[in-house]
């Protein structure tokens, strides 16, 4: 897959949408979306979610070039959200993701290249994670960007094994009961386990 500005153009035509109409629905000029597309330029983390909800597409879309297939779209019913809701909400979904794997900021600051203060600074909902790093977090914490910007509610994580990607809501096995505790556990150690073999 190419870059973003291909990926942008790609969903616009999809769309049957000109440059100058997609502007007009993400509130921004037809040379903002141009340049975006040819490069010149990249959106904002806050651009990326416009587009997922203009166009129909993930986050996961536009940012790593590949649509989450475990996860159902929500982005249809996002569209009365706003980026200061979702910001906060990344913000709360980085810390509990941290937390649940028992790491401190220091570490998850390591963990993705960045500095202590901008972990918490982000956390705090006091500053937006840019793309590249909801990329990495999204990485790091084997979950979607759909999850980490608040546009979806399953915290789908992503097993890439041999090239092919392997996408389990695993929130959704736990919070309706489908697996016991035991199970659950079983299954996200065997994922992984598969997952680190392969590396």
């Amino acid at each position: 897959m190419n870059g973003i500005g291909e990926r942008i153009r790609e969903a616009r035509k999809v769309m049957n949408l000109t440059q100058p109409v997609l502007a007009e629905k993400i509130n921004e000029t037809a040379q903002v979306v141009s340049n975006w597309e040819r490069e010149y330029t990249c959106p904002s983390i806050e651009d990326v979610y416009k587009l997922s909800v203009a166009l129909n597409r993930t986050t996961d879309y536009f940012i790593i070039g590949e649509e989450n297939k475990g996860v159902e779209s929500e982005i249809g019913c996002c569209e009365a959200k706003t980026i200061e809701v979702s910001t906060k909400l990344t913000g709360e979904r980085i810390k509990k993701l941290r937390k649940s794997r028992g790491w401190g900021l220091e570490e998850l600051a390591k963990r993705v290249n960045r500095a202590k203060t901008t972990m918490s600074e982000i956390e705090n909902n006091k500053k937006n994670a840019g793309r590249k790093l909801i990329e990495a977090l999204s990485a790091e914490f084997e979950v979607s960007t759909d999850y980490l910007l608040g546009i979806s509610d399953g915290e789908s994580f992503v097993y890439k094994v041999e090239g092919s990607q392997v996408s389990v809501d695993m929130s959704n096995l736990k919070e309706k009961k489908i697996l016991t505790d035991i199970e659950f556990s079983m299954l996200e150690t065997l994922l992984k386990g598969i997952e680190n073999r392969l590396k």
